[in-house]
């Protein structure tokens, strides 16, 4: 074996030994601690400024609609902050504890599997809802929880026109007026007629079921927003939050990370595998050169990455978790896809498989493709770079959509015109310069599916030169030619689903220019779709990558980028660096502490225990034992 494959092989043989054993990281996890308490004050000030700046200007003078900002913000999309508001719950009088208690009572109907949802749902009716239930609740309004525990205590299927009878029903409070008057135009706004009209009996009843549920939900939610939330603002628990907060808030330092193997190089840089010290999480590291980026005239480009990498926090989407600047590189911390590109799989040949992959693994990637599509059109994101060379594998087999360099942020109701992304995937509205929108994403997801089970494009025509494409004639196709499959598929509705996104004309196409994947979700080819479990993760991907296998380059094989020569770094430069390092990204940082156990182990120990440094104990930049190995 040469020198190269000798490179090649340690740097793999290291990158999975990372990946699988963190044991070296347990001084790391010893040395992380908390501000002390003395820092709440001041961090609370931050916040404050902080929200004020994020939330849109109705909130600003609106005190509900501030603390429902805050509220989703804090103890909903944040974990630590969701942890500390269900102690705060837990330990409050009755009424908040029960009425924190039905949510995750509700939540737990909603994503449990088939065998243990009929017993889910009596436990909310039995608990919460009918009239002698040990839990009193009476922020729901009566005749909801009535006509809500009927419906889950019947084992019968519910006729829909029966359910809209007993919920137009009076339903007053206490005061005498309606809780809800909304109710019945909240719930016709899903088209509970037209969802339902595919699903078997038993899936009937259970939508019903989720129908109402939600609708109790909606209740109970504004109570714990205006009430219960700013009691929780002078608890215990949240001063424990603030603490989280400030440590979320110290800089970002190199010292941080291990470094690993090469694997790969883009545009201004490289990137490499990084381990964080704490928690030994492994990332990506983009490391973007900053005389390279500026000889490109690409900061725009590069702070615009970084910007919509920190929009979006989905487990669908590729995500930042830090971002920060060393003296050569400005560096984005990245989830780590370790197991190769869609494409990848989609045309390897083991065996005597044909290319494509089967319809099980299609189906799970088509509905995490989806909602990761989903959650960035919900923050005004048009992707326009859907295909399988940009869906990511993990090592436990889900996927993520990555590259997020071609993105549009759209106003509602805008569309925006001119070519984005990769012919063949492109819809035709985009290729004859017409104004578009959400629509362009969901007709690349249907080139997507159709290539997961066929093993090409829907309209990918080669030239003369058959490995090469013929961009003009590709174009011609996707405007003019119908798709044909050359594949025989016993799944129709499979089919159907394909046929309806790759539609030529948008306002035919499914979900047609709708920011919304709803009617994507609704189709009869997802009818046995879980998507609540398949959100919080609770469903098994179908395939699960071999851990030993590092689906990259090898590193010999990666050719370094030149340096950039004659370019120096002005003081602009340095406050746009600056400006760049913005640290660490809360949703997925606390999101780490919590999957790896540290946040745990904080909570764990003693009082006094911890080392109360400002800095809260910072690493220094000695090596793990696998880096000595190198």
């Amino acid at each position: 074996m040469d020198m190269c494959g000798i490179e090649d092989l340690m740097a793999n043989t290291v990158l999975v030994q990372a990946k699988s054993d963190n044991a070296h990281n347990q001084k790391w996890r010893k040395n992380f601690s908390l501000p002390t308490i003395s820092c709440t004050n001041d961090m609370l000030k931050k916040l404050e400024i902080e929200v004020y700046n994020l939330m849109p200007e109705s909130a600003k003078t609106n005190q509900t609609e501030k603390n429902r900002f805050e509220f989703k913000l804090f103890c909903e999309k944040q974990c630590i902050g969701k942890d500390m508001f269900t102690k705060f719950c837990r330990a409050a009088e009755p009424k908040i504890r029960n009425a924190h208690a039905l949510m995750d009572a509700i939540w737990n109907a909603e994503i449990a599997n088939e065998s243990e949802r009929e017993d889910a749902a009596r436990c909310v009716a039995n608990s919460y809802l009918l009239k002698d239930a040990p839990y009193e609740i009476d922020i729901i309004s009566e005749n909801l929880k009535k006509v809500s525990a009927s419906v889950i205590l019947s084992e019968e299927v519910p006729v829909y026109d029966s359910i809209k009878e007993m919920l137009a029903e009076a339903s007053p409070t206490k005061g005498g007026e309606e809780k809800n008057p909304s109710i019945l135009t909240a719930i016709q706004a899903n088209k509970p007629d037209l969802v339902v009209a595919h699903l078997s009996g038993v899936e009937k009843r259970f939508y019903f079921i989720k129908m109402l549920l939600e609708q109790c939900k909606q209740q109970v939610y504004p109570y714990l927003v205006e009430e219960v939330y700013p009691v929780y603002k002078s608890s215990e628990q949240f001063k424990t939050f603030l603490r989280w907060k400030s440590k979320e808030k110290e800089p970002v330092i190199e010292e941080d990370f291990f470094p690993f193997r090469l694997l790969g190089r883009g545009g201004f840089g490289e990137v490499y595998a990084y381990q964080v010290k704490a928690t030994g999480k492994m990332y990506a590291c983009k490391k973007i050169d900053k005389k390279k980026m500026k000889q490109k005239h690409a900061s725009k480009v590069v702070m615009a990455e970084k910007i919509t990498l920190e929009m979006v926090n989905s487990p669908f989407v590729v995500s930042l978790s830090y971002a920060y600047e060393n003296k050569n590189h400005l560096n984005l911390v990245m989830t780590l896809m370790g197991a190769g590109d869609l494409k990848f799989h989609i045309y390897e040949k083991t065996g005597d498989k044909k290319r494509g992959i089967s319809y099980e693994r299609t189906k799970f990637y088509t509905a995490q493709i989806t909602l990761g599509l989903d959650h960035l059109h919900a923050e005004n994101i048009l992707y326009r770079d859907m295909k399988p060379e940009n869906v990511l594998l993990d090592d436990r087999g889900n996927v993520r959509i990555a590259d997020l360099g071609l993105v549009c942020i759209l106003g509602e109701g805008e569309k925006t015109s001119g070519r984005a992304g990769t012919v063949g995937f492109m819809a035709p509205e985009m290729l004859e310069s017409k104004k578009y929108a959400y629509g362009v994403d969901w007709f690349a997801l249907g080139c997507t599916i159709f290539e997961m089970i066929e093993g090409k494009g829907p309209f990918v025509s080669r030239g003369k030169n058959k490995r090469k494409m013929s961009v003009g004639a590709t174009i011609e196709k996707t405007i003019h030619e119908e798709h044909t499959y050359k594949r025989t598929h016993a799944d129709d509705d499979l089919l159907d689903i394909i046929d309806q996104l790759l539609e030529k004309d948008v306002n035919q196409r499914l979900a047609g220019d709708e920011k919304s994947a709803e009617p994507i979700k609704r189709h009869p080819y997802f009818s046995d779709m879980n998507w609540e479990r398949l959100e919080a993760g609770l469903i098994p991907p179908p395939f699960v990558p071999d851990p030993n296998q590092v689906y990259a380059k090898d590193v010999s094989d990666i050719r370094l980028g030149s340096e950039a020569k004659g370019v120096v770094l002005t003081n602009e430069d340095k406050d746009f660096h600056k400006k760049f390092a913005s640290g660490r990204v809360p949703i997925p940082w606390q999101y780490e502490m919590m999957e790896t156990g540290l946040f745990q182990e904080v909570m764990e120990r003693k009082p006094g225990s911890e080392k109360n440094s400002k800095s809260g104990g910072k690493q220094g930049k000695s090596k793990s034992s696998i880096c000595a190995l190198l």
